[in-house]
């Protein structure tokens, strides 16, 4: 079977995209440019849009999961310059390993990058923010503020 699906949340920031997998407890390979996944295309579930069958396998850096021998492919767009896709086979037994770790339709991953994006944007403008306990939010540290007596 395949059954390959592709995330809606576009990627245009790769090193937070690494840090997040990272912080999920799997691996992102920089440069890889193939992903593990069923390995053949049967026809039996529609392509995602813009995706070629000749391009399945293929991608421009891979996210590894642990005790999944398939891999989410981090995929430059064709329509969106500058922006990445993510790319994998979702169907039972391996895709139900993606799935545990990363999230239905890949949606932990998808929010943990959308926070460590947006945390390590912030920091470039010098604000100080931290991950709430459950990772599903950001705390935005306050500046102290400077006390003056004349």
């Amino acid at each position: 079977m395949s059954h390959v699906a592709q995330t809606t949340c576009p990627i245009d920031d790769i090193p937070s995209l690494a840090e997040a997998v990272q912080s999920l407890g799997c691996e992102f390979v920089e440069g890889q440019k193939s992903y593990a996944w069923w390995g053949v295309f049967v026809g039996d579930f529609p392509l995602p849009e813009g995706v070629k069958e000749e391009d399945l396998g293929k991608c421009n850096h891979a996210i590894k999961i642990p005790g999944c021998e398939w891999e989410v492919g981090v995929v430059e767009s064709k329509t969106a310059p500058g922006t990445y896709n993510l790319l994998y086979d979702f169907f039972e037994g391996e895709g139900d390993r993606i799935h545990a770790k990363l999230g239905n339709k890949l949606g932990t991953l998808q929010q943990r990058y959308a926070l460590t994006r947006t945390k390590n944007t912030l920091a470039r403008s010098g604000v100080k923010s931290r991950f709430n306990t459950d990772f599903t939010s950001l705390e935005v540290e306050e500046k102290e503020k400077e006390a003056r007596f004349t």
